[in-house]
């Protein structure tokens, strides 16, 4: 999309949708009621990611998904599945980081360096030189932990 800062893509209609999605649809059930306005505390954040003066980069935001998989999406699909709802938002966003890495490893065609602290290069390329690189991610446990077991 060609796009810089986060403010910029946060305001492009499909993305803040899928941000908006995966907060309101999975993550505050998770969270149940805690005393906190989640509601409220969304659009707090997701306000900030708009906000053109504080320029913060797509490259900032987007660096370690390595671990941000393991840390946030997976335990959101988790629990989930454990109370038995389709986590559709959420899927979603593994399913970009694939593509998005696709587009690194493959092609060469991120608008930036990618930073990941934990990102292991040459597993990542065998993956996409892989016969079939979707299920081998899919059962990646260090990315999806026991979830690989529904893999």
């Amino acid at each position: 999309m060609g796009q810089r800062y986060i403010h910029e893509s946060t305001l492009t209609e499909c993305i803040y949708a899928i941000a908006d999605r995966y907060v309101t649809e999975d993550v505050i059930p998770c969270l149940g009621d805690n005393g906190i306005d989640l509601a409220t505390y969304r659009d707090v954040v997701l306000k900030r990611f708009t906000n053109p003066y504080i320029q913060d980069t797509n490259q900032r935001v987007a660096a370690d998904g390595f671990s941000k998989i393991p840390a946030m999406i997976a335990p959101t699909l988790q629990e989930c599945y454990q109370r038995g709802v389709r986590p559709e938002a959420t899927a979603m966003l593994p399913a970009l980081f694939f593509v998005f890495m696709e587009q690194w490893a493959t092609k060469g065609t991120l608008p930036y360096e990618y930073q990941d602290g934990i990102l292991d290069a040459q597993a990542v390329h065998e993956m996409f030189e892989s016969s079939d690189p979707i299920a081998l991610y899919a059962k990646d446990r260090a990315l999806f932990g026991s979830l690989t077991e529904r893999a």
